[in-house]
């Protein structure tokens, strides 16, 4: 990742699935270390081949569909995918393909790609000091494609 000049990735690499269609979904697991409300931060990648995906959170959608088309590789930079309450344990996010925009180029790969630099999850302040903490891609376990007929389609770039 370091090779695209116009975003910054948190490590250098993301989490990448290709070769979705739409309709399809990739999950991702995550651990939480305390049941409370946490705002939920989120860094894809964004390119000309890239869908427009909507994301979940335990089966709860988190607001309206993301639109990860740029015609260069590039971060959305930090969204915000609203405030949910999570216990203690492992959650599953999940980005199911909606759509592409109309500009997207199908490549070898579709044009349903999907690439995610990190979730952070920001739990407000105390005493003036932020409590958030960052999961990235070496963090979300158990990544893997809901739709299983069509096996895993993602690597580490």
């Amino acid at each position: 990742m370091a090779s695209y000049r116009e975003g910054r990735w948190s490590g250098n690499s993301q989490p990448i699935w290709t070769q979705g269609k739409q309709g399809e979904s990739i999950e991702m697991e995550f651990a939480v270390p305390k049941s409370r409300e946490y705002e939920l931060i989120a860094v894809f990648t964004k390119a000309g081949d890239y869908g427009i995906f909507e994301i979940a959170v335990d089966g709860k959608t988190t607001g309206k569909p993301i639109d990860l088309y740029d015609p260069k590789v590039t971060t959305t930079g930090e969204i915000s995918l609203g405030t949910v309450h999570l216990d203690k344990g492992t959650h599953v996010l999940k980005a199911t393909a909606v759509g592409h925009n109309e500009k997207s180029r199908d490549t070898h790969a579709g044009n349903h790609i999907f690439g995610l630099d990190y979730l952070r999850l920001k739990r407000g302040t105390n005493n003036g000091k932020s409590n958030q903490f960052t999961l990235g891609h070496t963090d979300l376990a158990g990544l893997h494609d809901a739709d299983s007929r069509h096996g895993t389609r993602f690597s580490s770039r």
